[in-house]
């Protein structure tokens, strides 16, 4: 099977977080994006989650969120392949500090399905 072209999603994601200039890092987990941007106030919610493939957005943790679900490493791929954005390792991440507890561990992988059955939910109807 042919892999998707994420390009268009990749490029209105970084617009719609407030451009490369906004994204002060960005990684990933199983089912999101996560950028850690400098000014929130320059993320514009609402057309990210009208975006085709965005499940959801979410502002956790000084952490803004886009939900994508199973292709969430060819959409983060995709990123780097079209902007000027430079890849962090991702233990470089964990190591500054963003340790997860148990607790949000929990909570990151049942909204993670959650978005997905509805995603899914969505499609079928």
């Amino acid at each position: 099977m042919a892999k998707k072209n994420y390009e268009n999603l990749a490029k209105e994601i970084v617009r719609y977080i407030g451009g490369v200039e906004n994204v002060n890092t960005l990684i990933h987990c199983a089912t999101r994006l996560r950028f850690k941007v400098k000014n929130t106030q320059n993320v514009d919610k609402k057309k990210l989650e009208q975006l085709e493939g965005v499940i959801t957005v979410l502002d956790s943790g000084g952490q803004i969120q886009v939900v994508i679900g199973q292709h969430v490493a060819d959409v983060y791929d995709t990123i780097f392949e079209v902007t000027d954005l430079k890849k962090e390792n991702q233990s470089d991440a964990v190591e500054s500090g963003e340790k997860k507890n148990l607790l949000n561990t929990f909570m990151d992988t049942i909204s993670g399905i959650s978005g997905i059955y509805r995603s899914k939910k969505i499609q079928s109807e």
